[in-house]
């Protein structure tokens, strides 16, 4: 979360293609970037998007 974690943070893993991140704090900045893995490791991170939570 913008101005609480100084750096990204893991906030989970899920094997279907959709993933809900939850129990965000209203009226906050997140910074959010993806990246994939498998046995061979894991990718780089994707862009990096902010969203703003309701």
């Amino acid at each position: 979360m913008i101005g609480v974690d100084p750096e990204m943070v893991s906030v989970g893993t899920s094997t279907d293609l959709d993933f809900l991140i939850e129990q965000l704090p209203g009226n906050s900045q997140v910074e959010v970037a993806l990246s994939a893995g498998n046995s061979g490791g894991e990718s780089a991170r994707s862009a990096s998007v902010i969203v703003q939570t309701l």
